[in-house]
């Protein structure tokens, strides 16, 4: 994990693409999702209209010996992902005891694929005072869904079993296919199509 030091830094965040559930993965016990009404993004071919988020763990055991082991946040859309690096695809939240947290995924862009911002990890900047880290995580699109999956263990903030995420919004935007650092959503709004719940995912 990096201190966010500014935009260069951010170039060094891309981590694998495509991450494979480990061999005898179960699921988590603890699930939630929301949706979003199809066909009010922007985007002309559903490609970046999201239609439902769901948050749940993958781990090992069953039942009351299940042991949480990461993180899996499944983004559904009215069709295929691109894979230019055009289009962004976020999830957002908050987490108890580390604040604002940030996965984005800009599939076939040629430089940071993925990027993870959390608000907490570091040791405050002697300039700004920011703890702000960078993050890898593995995301893999199949069909009409991107899948997220990030180890517990490689999270800041040191996120457990019975941690809460708040304020989740999820986002698809335009961007350039680069580095994906610039896009609408940088000076307002996301572009093509926003959803929120007030639902909370407890880790688990």
């Amino acid at each position: 994990m990096r201190r966010i030091v500014g935009p260069a830094v951010l170039l060094a965040a891309a981590s694998l693409v495509v991450v494979a559930a480990s061999a005898g993965a179960t699921t988590g016990r603890s699930a939630m999702s929301f949706k979003d009404p199809v066909g009010d993004s922007l985007s002309l071919t559903g490609s970046a209209d999201i239609v439902s988020v769901s948050f749940s763990s993958s781990g090992t055991g069953t039942g009351k010996k299940y042991v949480a082991k990461s993180l899996v946040i499944t983004m559904t859309l009215a069709a295929p992902p691109t894979s230019d690096g055009t289009t962004l695809y976020n999830v957002k939240g908050t987490i108890s005891g580390c604040g604002y947290y940030s996965f984005s995924y800009i599939p076939g862009a040629r430089l940071g694929a993925t990027n993870g911002y959390a608000e907490c990890g570091s040791a405050p900047d002697s300039a700004t005072g920011s703890t702000g880290t960078l993050f890898g995580f593995g995301a893999v699109s199949e069909g009409k869904t991107i899948t997220f999956r990030m180890p517990l263990k490689d999270l800041p903030g040191k996120v457990r079993a019975g941690d809460e995420f708040l304020l989740i919004n999820a986002e698809t935007d335009l961007v350039e296919p680069v580095f994906g650092l610039v896009g609408v959503g940088t000076v307002g709004p996301p572009f093509y199509d926003s959803a929120k719940t007030t639902a909370e995912y407890v880790v688990g």
